[in-house]
């Protein structure tokens, strides 16, 4: 550092010392070229080496270009300041090249007593002035306004030379066309519908550009736009259901167009009418008529300009004014989806002089009507209905039959009046009277219907719906991914469950477009779907619910891979190794090019699923294809991966040998490989060449005292050959010699141990006995390489684990006959000290396949994984784990992931407790241990540590400001605040955190930021300390654990929303522990991280700060207290060069003013008599965020705010 700092002096000095002219260099912004009716700004960069107060001057120097301008022609708005505005006192800028100077004072740098003067000047272009746009409307009125029908018609002026133009219409709905030849401009309103008007009135707009210059004029169109398809000026219409069975007729006009009026008026008939002229904008009408008979009705479309008005007859014959109606449906729900067997009685108005029919569209149910023919009927059921699939509906008619016996003329209509009783007959009556040519009949229909629904029964296309090429944004209707497949009329209520941001509402509906989004390349969305069946016709209502859900997964464009190729051997764990998916959407691995196709895929939608061969023959190459699918076809999103499967390799790796044990005069012979296990026969083949008697593993052969020579062939053989072949012999001697009349023997116990036993020449045990039988075992239970080993004095046999070695020295002392055995008398002693021996016994033992045992709580990332099953209740580890609230955790099997059996297994948890689960506080109840009842050699022991990655995402992310309350030696207590960071809670299993900054102006507060752009971070644990400089963004968290699987990393938490400007962190006291023996009873409240002494002295070296001699003060310090209720008023904020203290209520006073940046560095420090307002310059302070405050003269704190400083 003070090598940084004499550099720096030294190169300041030599600057200082080559200025010979000015102490500062003036620099004007550079301004882009304007056009002549645009307004002008020069402004300078503040320099920190200006003179303070600033002292500038702008000038204007000359003029290029046709004509002549003085400086009396140029106004300078705000001269003296760092920004003005330039005016020019006539109408507009003549074009040219205009030159200004601004000269600023500089400040005293080398300190003669002179303030130079620095100048700089700069150019301006003005662009030549457009071509004024000049519309001229065809009526020769030039009022601004044109009205037409569907095609209006003006001209436009030619631009000059190298001037663009263009003509725009608003709205731009798409229904108006622009067509422009010789300066004929047509504009054409497209055809609507007899329903829809549409917009009537469009701005239309003649535009001229040159070289960024723009001249606009526009001119008011309006379309009446009348609904004339045949483009005659007769506006038509039509009378709903005529000939009418009743005295209501519906007047269906076309429409009158933009302001026109449409109505409806009665020209003849037989008797009055009434008539309700509703809606005369879209023509429509309703008449009631009180006789029946023959009716002309007008229909006039007035104010249709520049249409005249228009007329059009209509005539309509009502043959009854009776209410002709069989009466409403009749609905039945069952929300079971079951029609019970039976008879269900329904029954409709009756008619008089009507004939019925009764008929149902699905005729292969077995129903009967009964009778068909009556308004009256039983609908019988002869099954149960199954109505998940249809709905039964029965329609009914009933027919009035009316005769005109002029055929037209002006006689009305008379009912036929049906002379029978039997239906059948009347049937036949009137179709005779059809079968008269003379007969004139009208038929008037009224129709119902009888309803049997069940529950809604939907069909969604996919639970999970994937766009996945994805320009970021796709508009959909949920419609189109659901269908209700038995009939039911429904409603659906579609709740929004998820999605990215807030663009959507709670609840939407299901034919609505929606335009989903994605934030960071990434839209998940989850639908809530309820399908409503409701029967509104008794009372209390029915209602049947159906409810589905839907996910919609969107991403933009990714790379799609299946990983890299792979050469494996058959014995091999084979993973596969594909991109993880990128936000939500599942991939899945199928085997491709194969016949047939064998592998079996452990979790074929895990981007690295292991495979299982499953008798694939080998060797071969296998092809795996990595794919998501997607709602667009053209989306291909697949790629494809080659694993090779060598038949030989690793089988033949297996270094193979013959291991002898001498058991008496039995000599007992194991093949082992590489790992000293028992080699496989059931894939290796053992030809015993020496003994061809002898077959498999493990022989055994009569030495009868002698030494044997053994010789066997090991092969490994696959269906297309041989792989390898091993030939091994060796030679054993089971007549081993007696040392001191002793030998060591090796045999095994039921743990599998090898147990080394001292025996004499009769084979009995040699037991201890002082100054007799002497000596002591050392046993190294971790084989050839263990140096030390453990001392066994007086013990025989011994215990040791099995490819373990030992030693052993022994003395025996020899007396003569009658003799004492006491020290000093024994004739002889006998010493032999065995060297140090490696066991060849093979002891294979119950516990070898003991261990295949694992811990997981309930909801963790293993449990959910796996899918483990836990007792009701379960404790849920990842929402408890951190706390003093119970979870629960259990033992389970690797091979299978069952539950250890507690009949078959001892499982006692740290806490005593017993059983394959337990439920707890972790700390209690975190490890186990495990043996087998059946055989206590075999013991297992574990511990368990939490992992909720999967389950879990970072939470409550905060803003704290740390204060370090700092005791020093000297007994003097500092208030240190240091740099703002943010803090989270963590998860389970996470070994570091990954922090996003998102600096793209989504966080609404920012006055500024740094651009458009992502940062990344990485701490170990909460807190993360934001830079300096870094005064608004947007902030998120996501946890990486230690282990790939089962999650790699969490979900990210929630955008925390950083502004300095607009809100005080919450404060957080750091201390090592008591000042003094003083418990921090001032901070009392607060938050509080305590750290050891040297790490705090760390901390605060890292970032220093000043210190305060209370908490108060230093929570003043970046705002966090604010002064009572205050009048005093600061602005503009954010700030230039220069800010308002408006005092308010307060009119007059001394006061001390203070400006601090965030790293409680001062700026201002000033005491003045104000009166009303102060003036506070702030134009040498650097774009950031300061702390202004205002005290009296006793110190108190009147008022403070954040301050933002933007240039």
């Amino acid at each position: 550092m003070k090598n940084c700092l004499a550099l720096f002096f030294l190169l300041n000095s030599a600057i200082l010392l080559s200025q010979t002219t000015s102490e500062c260099a003036a620099e004007i912004d550079p301004v882009s070229a304007i056009c002549t009716s645009d307004k002008l700004f020069l402004s300078t960069t503040n320099s920190a080496d200006y003179n303070f107060p600033l002292s500038l001057e702008w000038s204007f120097v000359s003029y290029s270009g046709n004509g002549t301008v003085i400086p009396s022609d140029i106004v300078f708005v705000s001269q003296g300041k760092a920004k003005t505005e330039v005016i020019y006192v006539g109408t507009i800028w003549p074009p040219g090249v205009y030159t200004y100077q601004m000269c600023a004072e500089c400040r005293d740098v080398d300190g003669n007593g002179v303030n130079d003067l620095a100048c700089e000047q700069t150019t301006v272009v003005v662009n030549g002035g457009v071509s004024l746009p000049h519309i001229t409307e065809l009526d020769g009125n030039q009022d601004g306004l044109i009205l037409a029908v569907n095609e209006a018609s003006f001209t436009i002026n030619t631009p000059a030379n190298g001037e663009d133009y263009s003509i725009s219409v608003l709205p731009d709905d798409g229904f108006v066309t622009v067509n422009i030849s010789n300066n004929l401009v047509t504009l054409t309103h497209l055809p609507t519908s007899p329903e829809y008007q549409g917009n009537c009135m469009y701005d239309i707009t003649y535009t001229i550009t040159n070289g960024g210059c723009v001249e606009r004029t526009t001119v008011e169109v309006t379309f009446t736009n009348p609904w004339d398809p045949d483009n005659d000026g007769i506006i038509q219409g039509v009378i709903n259901y005529c000939p009418s069975c009743g005295n209501f007729l519906h007047l269906n006009g076309d429409r009158p167009g933009c302001d026109g009026i449409g109505t409806w008026e009665l020209v003849s008939g037989p008797g009055p009418v009434f008539i309700d002229n509703s809606a005369p904008d879209l023509g429509d009408a309703y008449a009631t008529v009180s006789i029946p008979g023959t009716y002309t009705f007008l229909y006039t479309a007035s104010n249709i300009d520049p249409y005249p008005t228009s007329t059009y007859e209509l005539t309509c014959t009502v043959l009854d004014v009776d209410q002709f109606h069989l009466g409403p449906e009749k609905t039945y729900t069952y929300c079971n989806n079951t029609l019970e067997v039976g008879s269900y009685p329904v029954s409709f108005n009756d008619l008089p002089e009507a004939l019925y029919a009764w008929t149902q569209p699905i005729t292969n149910l077995g129903v009967q009507i009964v009778p068909a023919d009556s308004n009256a009927a039983n609908i019988i059921v002869p099954n149960d209905l199954d109505l998940g699939i249809n709905g039964l509906n029965i329609k009914v008619d009933a027919y009035r039959f009316y005769l005109d016996d002029d055929c037209g003329g002006p006689n009305p209509p008379v009912l036929i009046q049906l002379p029978f009783n039997d239906p059948l007959e009347n049937w036949a009556y009137v179709n005779n009277l059809f079968d008269e040519p003379q007969n004139c009949i009208s038929v008037c229909t009224t129709t119902s219907y009888v309803h049997f629904w069940g529950a809604p029964t939907v069909e969604i296309e996919s639970e999970d719906i994937n766009f996945l090429c994805s320009s970021g944004t796709e508009s959909i209707r949920l419609k189109d991914f659901f269908e209700v497949t038995n009939g039911v009329p429904y409603a659906a209520n579609i709740t929004v469950l998820n999605q990215p941001g807030s663009g959507l509402p709670n609840n939407v509906s299901e034919h609505e477009w929606l335009l989903l989004n994605t934030e960071n390349g990434c839209g998940n969305y989850r639908f809530q779907i309820d399908v409503i069946a409701g029967n509104y016709s008794v009372f209390p209502p029915v209602l049947c619910t159906t409810r589905v859900f839907l996910n919609i997964y969107i991403e933009t464009v990714k790379q799609v891979t299946a990983g890299t190729d792979q050469i494996h051997c058959p014995n091999d764990l084979i993973r596969l190794n594909g991109n993880q998916p990128f936000c939500y959407a599942q991939g899945a691995w199928t085997q491709v090019n194969c016949n047939p196709c064998l592998v079996e895929f452990l979790f074929p939608n895990d981007a690295n699923s292991s495979i299982n061969l499953n008798g694939t023959p080998l060797p071969d190459t296998l092809a795996f294809e990595w794919s998501f699918t997607s709602q667009d076809a053209t989306c291909s999103l697949a790629d494809t991966t080659y694993v090779y499967v060598d038949a030989c390799c690793g089988i033949c790796d297996i270094n193979p040998h013959i291991r002898s044990e001498c058991k008496g005069d039995e000599l007992m012979l194991y093949i082992e490989d590489a790992s000293i296990g028992l080699l496989d026969t059931s894939l290796y083949s053992i030809n015993w060449i020496s003994h061809p008697g002898l077959s498999g593993n493990i022989v055994s052969i009569n030495t009868q005292g002698s030494s044997v020579q053994y010789e066997a062939e090991v092969a490994y053989v696959t269906p297309s050959g041989s792989c390898c072949r091993f030939n091994l012999s060796g030679e054993a001697d089971c007549n081993i010699p007696f040392a001191c009349d002793v030998r060591v023997e090796e045999s095994c116990d039921d743990c599998g141990n090898v147990v080394l036993s001292l025996v004499d020449i009769n084979g009995n045990l040699v037991k201890y006995a002082p100054f007799v039988h002497e000596f002591a075992w050392t046993i190294y239970g971790g084989g050839q390489n263990d140096p030390t080993g453990v001392n066994y004095p007086k013990v025989n046999p011994v215990v040791m684990p099995q490819n373990g070695c030992y030693s052993l020295q022994y003395k025996h002392y020899i007396y003569a006959p009658n003799t004492p055995m006491l020290p000093g008398l024994a004739m002889d002693i006998c010493k032999v000290d065995f060297p140090k021996t490696c066991s060849s016994a093979s002891c294979p033992g119950p516990c070898e396949n003991f261990a295949h045992f694992f811990i997981a709580a309930c909801g963790d990332d293993m449990a959910d994984s796996l899918q483990l099953s836990f007792p009701s209740p379960c404790y849920n580890a990842c929402l408890s784990a951190s706390g003093s609230t119970p979870v629960t955790i259990g033992v389970f099997n690797t091979l299978d992931y069952s539950p250890l059996d507690p009949e078959k297994y001892l499982v006692v948890w740290e806490n005593g407790a017993q059983g394959t689960y337990a439920s707890g506080q972790l700390s209690g109840i975190n490890s186990v241990t495990v043996s087998d009842k059946t055989n206590a050699c075999c013991v297992w022991s574990d511990a368990y540590l939490p992992s909720c990655l999967c389950q879990m995402q970072p939470v409550s992310l905060d803003c704290q400001q740390p204060i370090t309350k700092y005791c020093k030696p000297n007994g003097v207590v500092e208030y240190v605040p240091g740099q703002a960071q943010i803090a989270w809670y963590g998860i389970s299993g996470a070994s570091k955190y990954v922090i996003e900054q998102r600096f793209d102006g989504s966080n609404t507060c920012c006055a500024f930021n740094q651009g458009n752009l992502l940062r990344y971070d990485t701490v170990s644990s909460s807190p993360w300390i934001i830079p300096f400089g870094d005064d608004c963004f947007s902030v998120r968290v996501k946890a990486l654990g230690i282990e790939i699987e089962p999650c790699a990393e969490s979900d990210w938490s929630e955008y925390y929303d950083y502004c300095a400007l607009e809100k005080s962190c919450s404060p957080v006291i750091i201390v090592c522990g008591c000042c003094h023996g003083d418990r921090d009873a001032d901070t009392n409240g607060l938050p509080m991280h305590i750290m050891s002494e040297s790490d705090l002295l760390e901390y605060l070296e890292a970032f220093p700060g000043k210190g305060y001699s209370s908490l108060t003060e230093a929570l003043n310090s970046f705002g966090f207290l604010q002064a009572g209720k205050s009048t005093m008023q600061l602005y503009p904020n954010p700030a230039n060069d220069e800010l308002v203290l408006a005092l308010g209520k307060m009119e007059h006073g001394i006061f001390n003013i203070q400006v601090h940046d965030l790293l409680q560095r001062e700026w201002r420090n000033e005491t003045h008599e104000i009166y009303g307002e102060y003036i506070l310059s702030v134009s040498d302070l650097d774009t950031g965020l300061y702390l202004i405050t205002v005290r009296n003269l006793s110190g108190e704190l009147l008022f403070s705010e954040k301050l933002a400083i933007v240039r």
